[in-house]
């Protein structure tokens, strides 16, 4: 994120978690995610010392990662293909269209200039910083931006 801000700054929104029908399933998976990850964080690490307690809070800290990409991570995806149709003009998957990116960029039939990569590099860094790392100092820079500072 320190180097998106620095090569391309410029202002950045987070997703915001699209409406769904979470069904009749109680409990629900978000639920259950979150009640192992206090339990980690309540109960198994203040009793573990050393490589255990540092293993038990990473295992912590990741169900924080797969809470977040179940909240943001669809939407992400969705305005990422979005950017990506409207950038190459193509109605492919998400895959697909990130592999023609990368090869459009190395073989120069895409500019480093064109319009709208800028854009959609920057958001889509901001937005995988968001789900893994949200407190991330430079997404929360990013997503701050002052173009007069």
């Amino acid at each position: 994120m320190d180097c998106v801000n620095l090569v391309i700054p410029g202002p950045a929104a987070g997703v915001v978690q699209a409406g769904g029908d979470d069904g009749p399933d109680l409990p629900r998976v978000d639920e259950l995610v979150g009640s192992v990850r206090e339990f980690l964080r309540s109960e198994v690490v203040p009793a573990m010392d050393g490589r255990a307690g540092f293993l038990a809070r990473v295992a912590a800290n990741s169900l924080d990662i797969v809470g977040r990409e179940m909240e943001h991570g669809a939407e992400a995806r969705r305005l990422e293909v979005e950017r990506l149709r409207n950038l190459l003009g193509v109605d492919l998957p998400l895959g697909e269209l990130r592999l023609l990116l990368a090869e459009g960029l190395r073989d120069g039939t895409i500019a480093v200039d064109a319009e709208g990569l800028v854009e959609h590099l920057r958001q889509t860094v901001v937005n995988q910083v968001l789900i893994d790392q949200p407190t991330y100092p430079g997404c929360i820079a990013a997503l701050g931006f002052d173009a007069d500072s």
